[in-house]
């Protein structure tokens, strides 16, 4: 049980649980951890909760382990709402968090982009808990700054880290780099990876590098890891330079530093923007060759490259082949899929996926829901479109700018001016209360 559950396999562990509940034979909570692990690890998250709750209810009380198994599953869905429901019932039944728990939601926390409430987390470890931060703590919200662009908070955390005594490893450099990603601050990664030479933090020498990239290198000082490369090549996907991303990775060759399943993830979504199927096939077929086995990310990221192209079959394609490697498809493999029917005109089709997703257990996220909106905008279904907005609504997901301007235009298309003026008056009446609040 224990080694179906670390691979996902839900259902064949779920059968074995039954069977020693009907042979008789007296379950242990271990019985219970790996079903639960099972669960967290197929995407099954309802039922991962209910079983925590029927745990108690038979007299097992569940450990930092089985929480930790759900709030893990939960984080990588991007739950964190749901997260944050599951860590309150777990400190009410008695459960103190660990460094390990604590670092799980700040993943999370990462994942999702919200520095906040992963500042709040840091914050709260040692003073609520008494848990010490560690390296991977502080990357962690470092990597949280990554999506808004957070650098002058994510500075702020390096320089707590110094005062806290805690080395600042690779790791942490390669997440403040993704910091300077979104507003294309390449001076400042760049003088980062400077940093890194003058601690010490990597030593190596410049023979053998391309042209193309020896200016770069020269400059920072050194060759570097795999994670400082990848860090360069993710400089390059918010402008689709994905020339210089794979003369990076032909630097990595020439100097024997293996790519890892990072760096091919970032180099799938420096092509992304330019619909280069091909190339992103080609990668796979060189993970394949290197025995790197991808993972959701990877997949999500090659669907993304035929969503954009409007490739319906291409990103079906790409679905099929990640559940016959058994990888389970995840909310951004959806997302990606809903936008790439929608960017064909399939309209229909982009909300079949969304139902299917749903009946799959995995649950939409904002992006999902904008891609959505965005199919129903092109395909002129105005109803619907409306319709997905209030049940985001429903579901207390706050739609942003970019969900709102889809969701008029839809409306202006078929002239529905009286539900244009009432979400205009909904819209500034939230604004208004934000604002006084």
């Amino acid at each position: 049980m224990a080694a179906l559950g670390k691979s996902g396999q839900w259902e064949q562990t779920e059968a074995l649980f039954q069977e020693v509940e009907a042979k008789g034979i007296p379950l242990q909570i271990y019985t219970y951890g790996a079903l639960i692990l099972a669960f967290a690890n197929g995407g099954q998250i309802p039922k991962a909760i209910q079983l925590l709750k029927d745990m108690q209810a038979n007299g097992f009380p569940p450990n930092e382990a089985c929480y930790g198994a759900v709030l893990r599953g939960i984080c990588r869905a991007g739950e964190m709402s749901e997260a944050q429901q599951v860590w309150g019932d777990m400190r009410a039944s008695g459960v103190s968090p660990n460094l390990i728990l604590c670092n799980i939601m700040l993943d999370g926390c990462s994942r999702q982009g919200d520095w906040n409430q992963a500042m709040l987390m840091l914050q709260d470890m040692m003073p609520l808990y008494g848990i010490q931060p560690d390296a991977i703590s502080y990357s962690s919200v470092i990597a949280a700054c990554a999506p808004s662009g957070q650098l002058d908070i994510a500075l702020n955390v390096l320089g707590n880290m110094k005062i806290s005594g805690i080395p600042r490893d690779v790791q942490v450099y390669t997440s403040l780099i993704s910091v300077c990603i979104p507003k294309a601050r390449s001076d400042t990664a760049f003088a980062l990876l400077r940093a890194m030479t003058l601690t010490g933090v990597h030593k190596s020498d410049l023979s053998g590098i391309p042209k193309v990239v020896t200016a770069v290198l020269e400059w920072v000082g050194g060759l570097f890891p795999s994670q400082v490369y990848t860090s360069l090549i993710s400089v390059c996907i918010p402008k689709a330079r994905s020339d210089t991303a794979f003369a990076l990775l032909r630097a990595m060759k020439d100097q024997s530093v293996y790519p890892n399943i990072a760096t091919y993830t970032c180099l799938l979504r420096s092509i992304g923007g330019n619909g280069e199927s091909r190339q992103a096939w080609e990668l796979f077929r060189e993970m394949d060759a290197f025995g790197i086995e991808p993972d959701q990310a990877a997949y999500a990221a090659l669907v993304d490259v035929h969503a954009k192209q409007g490739d319906c079959h291409g990103a079906e394609s790409a679905v099929q082949l990640m559940r016959r490697f058994g990888s389970v498809p995840n909310v951004a493999v959806y997302t990606s899929l809903v936008s790439a029917y929608g960017r064909a005109g399939r309209s229909k089709e982009a909300m079949m996926v969304m139902e299917r997703m749903q009946e799959e257990g995995i649950q939409p996220n904002l992006f999902t829901f904008t891609a959505l909106i965005s199919a129903c905008e092109l395909g002129g279904y105005w109803e619907q479109a409306l319709e997905t907005y209030e049940e985001m609504k429903i579901r207390g997901i706050k739609a942003d700018e970019v969900t709102f301007t889809l969701l008029m235009s839809a409306l202006q298309k078929a002239d529905r001016l009286e539900d244009i003026n009432r979400l205009k008056m909904e819209q500034d009446g939230v604004s208004m209360l934000s604002s006084e609040t």
